[in-house]
């Protein structure tokens, strides 16, 4: 059962979502979602981590992370105020981009594990901005299911639950959503996330 939870040991995964301050768009354009990504890499290299599915909405972000050497609130603290300094630097604007501290929930076992990655992937669904999850741009999605390799992913862990035919099985466990809904509304309330995020 997953518990939200600040502390850190090495090798802990965890769901982490973050917003902009006051439902604030955090990507304007599509260059700002590239920028995003590059900013996870740079993190990545200094302080490594395992990302395993990722969703940029615009007003929020969804990451999938295990700890390797490094705490998590350092992982995001180095990743978010790189961002923002450049979100603000590109736009002319100042003080804060994100909501107060992100919303972290620990993962502790491999249902959720799949559960939280089959969450993400369908965020842009719940939004009503695409009916196809692989359609949406900015998620992890469509390398899961088309077979193609990311730089930044690691999808040995998700794919791993599942024996042969991998993307097909995964993208049948993430379609098919109506017997998740009670583990989504789960999930949901466990992040804090609602219909007032819920992109303009």
């Amino acid at each position: 059962m997953p518990r939200k939870k600040r502390d850190w040991y090495p090798g802990a995964t965890y769901h982490v979502m973050c917003r902009g301050i006051r439902r604030m768009a955090i990507f304007r354009e599509e260059e700002d979602y590239e920028i995003f990504l590059l900013k996870v890499k740079k993190t990545m290299e200094c302080l490594p981590f395992i990302l395993h599915s990722y969703c940029m909405m615009t007003n929020h972000i969804h990451l999938q992370i295990t700890t390797m050497d490094s705490e998590i609130w350092k992982i995001m603290k180095r990743l978010l105020s790189s961002y923002a300094r450049n979100f603000n630097n590109k736009y002319g604007y100042s003080g804060h981009l994100f909501d107060s501290r992100y919303t972290s929930c620990l993962i502790e076992d491999a249902i959720y594990f799949l559960e939280v990655s089959r969450y993400i992937h369908l965020n842009p669904v719940r939004a009503g901005m695409v009916r196809e999850p692989v359609t949406y741009p900015y998620s992890s999605y469509e390398y899961y299911v088309s077979g193609k390799d990311h730089p930044l992913l690691d999808k040995s862990r998700v794919l791993g639950n599942f024996r042969a035919e991998h993307e097909e099985k995964y993208r049948m466990f993430v379609e098919g959503a109506i017997s998740h809904a009670e583990r989504e509304l789960q999930i949901q309330k466990e992040m804090g996330e609602d219909d007032k995020w819920l992109p303009w």
